[in-house]
């Protein structure tokens, strides 16, 4: 029996948006998942880590990255261009359709095969130490609701998103989505204008029309802010904002007040949308939440909470919270070495990624030090 102890925690982000800053200084991880969240917390036996006072959060999620199979990325020419991420602190990986493999088949047997092979693979292989959650089917005209519960039965949570395959109008999509609501699996929807050769644009009045579970890419300007008031007030679906869709601030912002407004922060995902055609941004999540603190005013316990618990509940996946029983993916971090900052938490308000100093996954130390693909901390956490 394995037993991890954080002590002297500074500020404790939770990345649960019912609850994102908690009262507490300790966590103790038992055998990888948190057995214990408090104050002055002890443990004999075990492993000691002194967070000297800084933050610590829940690894990050990007809900939105394109995976082939294994980690392979053919429209970069990239390999092993996963391992930055979990480098980072973004331990999480929501696959949107696995799209980019050369020739991909486009038929109703086809894209089910994709999925379930890409669904294996990614359920032994942790590329960095990511956790990568695939198999997520191309929507086309032809699967059936037996193709969805099966996809289901495997343990696959979600699909790609409608408008990579041709299945793209209510009567179609819309029939997929509700086949998916049946049995618990997520279905997202692309927005606006193609940025892949062979999908579809996807307007305001088709997406209402389908009743997707996650609208994608919201504000990078495909769709009207007229029109994401309609998402935001027709629909349950959850909201994305991508970082490599060159999220505007001002379509950001109105999401953010719209979501303010209703107190649906619960709502609200970050991803990257990589490896699309703007490359590869291992540090995209971060910079998402930067913007909408550091731009649109969002308080920086919430912006984490929409890059971790948010789509960790969305997709059913019990890690990136701290919370009882769940994996221990954690962040140990603090205002960038040489910032004019004093902790992570200004750091953010300001819209500056916080140095990292340790990042944590199933309990175990993933990276820390020269290993860790962000800016040095100013106080980094110590071994005991």
């Amino acid at each position: 029996m394995s037993k991890t102890l954080i002590r002297n925690i500074g500020c404790l982000y939770s990345g649960d948006i019912a609850n994102p800053i908690l009262d507490a200084d300790s966590i103790l991880i038992q055998d990888g998942k948190i057995a214990g969240i408090g104050k002055d917390l002890a443990a004999e036996d075990a492993q000691v880590f002194d967070a000297a006072g800084t933050t610590v959060t829940p690894c990050l999620i990007d809900s939105h990255v394109h995976v082939a199979v294994s980690e392979w990325a053919p429209r970069q020419s990239a390999m092993e261009w996963l391992n930055a991420y979990a480098a980072s602190g973004i331990t999480g990986i929501v696959s949107a359709g696995e799209t980019h493999v050369p020739s991909r088949p486009s038929d109703p047997q086809g894209v089910k095969a994709l999925a379930v092979l890409t669904h294996k693979i990614f359920s032994s292989y942790r590329p960095g130490g990511a956790k990568v959650y695939a198999g997520a089917i191309i929507p086309v005209i032809g699967l059936t609701e037996q193709d969805i519960k099966d996809l289901a039965d495997l343990g696959i949570s979600h699909t790609g998103e409608f408008g990579l395959g041709n299945a793209v109008d209510p009567d179609t999509a819309g029939l997929i989505a509700q086949w998916g609501r049946k049995y618990g699996v997520r279905t997202q929807c692309h927005t606006g204008a193609t940025f892949l050769a062979g999908s579809t644009g996807m307007n305001t009045e088709r997406i209402l029309g389908i009743q997707p579970d996650v609208i994608c890419h919201m504000a990078g300007g495909g769709i009207p802010i007229e029109g994401m008031r309609r998402f935001v007030e027709e629909l349950p679906s959850w909201m994305e904002i991508c970082a490599v869709n060159r999220p505007s601030p001002k379509f950001c912002k109105a999401l953010v007040d719209m979501l303010r407004e209703k107190n649906q922060f619960h709502r609200l995902l970050l991803g990257t949308d990589t490896p699309s055609g703007y490359g590869i941004f291992p540090h995209g999540v971060w910079e998402v939440i930067t913007l909408l603190c550091g731009l649109c005013g969002l308080e920086p316990e919430v912006a984490i909470a929409a890059g971790s618990g948010n789509t960790a509940a969305c997709y059913g996946i019990q890690s990136n919270t701290v919370k009882l029983g769940y994996a221990a993916d954690l962040i140990i971090c603090d205002a960038p070495l040489g910032s004019a900052y004093h902790s992570a938490t200004e750091s953010l308000k300001a819209g500056v990624v916080p140095g990292i100093s340790t990042v944590f996954t199933d309990g175990e130390v993933l990276v820390s030090g020269t290993g860790v693909n962000a800016a040095p901390p100013k106080r980094a956490a110590q071994k005991l």
